[in-house]
C-alpha cells in the first residue's frame, strides 16, 4: 500500500510540474504583442507617405489607416503597428499593387 501510494505521488509531480501558471503566460501574451507590434506611429507615418506622398496631415493619416484597418495596439502605454503592415498595404490597396508592377 505504501508503494502504491509513493508511486501515485512520484508519477503526479511532474505533470504538476509541467503546469504554467498564469503570470507566465501572461509574460509570454506580453512579450509577442511587443514583437508583433513594433512599429512606432512615426514609422508608420514614414512608410504610408513614401507610397503616397498626398497623405500630409495628420487628420488624413488617421483617415488612411482606418480605412485599411492598419492592426495597431497600445503598448506600455503608447500606441504601435504591426510590424507587418508595410507588407500588407500592398494586399489591401490594388492601386499600389499596380503602381510597383
Amino acid at each position: 500500500m505504501i508503494v502504491l501510494l509513493a508511486f501515485a505521488l512520484f508519477a503526479t509531480a511532474p505533470v504538476c510540474a509541467l503546469e504554467k501558471s498564469s503570470d507566465y503566460y501572461t509574460t509570454q501574451n506580453e512579450t509577442k504583442v511587443k514583437m508583433e507590434f513594433s512599429v512606432t506611429f512615426d514609422e508608420t507615418r514614414d512608410t504610408i507617405r513614401i507610397y503616397y506622398p498626398q497623405i500630409n496631415t495628420g487628420e488624413k493619416l488617421y483617415e488612411y489607416i482606418e480605412e485599411i484597418d492598419i492592426q495597431r495596439k497600445f503598448v506600455d502605454c503608447v500606441e504601435m503597428f504591426f510590424t507587418g503592415f508595410e507588407s500588407n498595404l500592398l494586399y489591401r490597396d490594388l492601386d499600389l499593387v499596380e503602381q510597383n508592377l
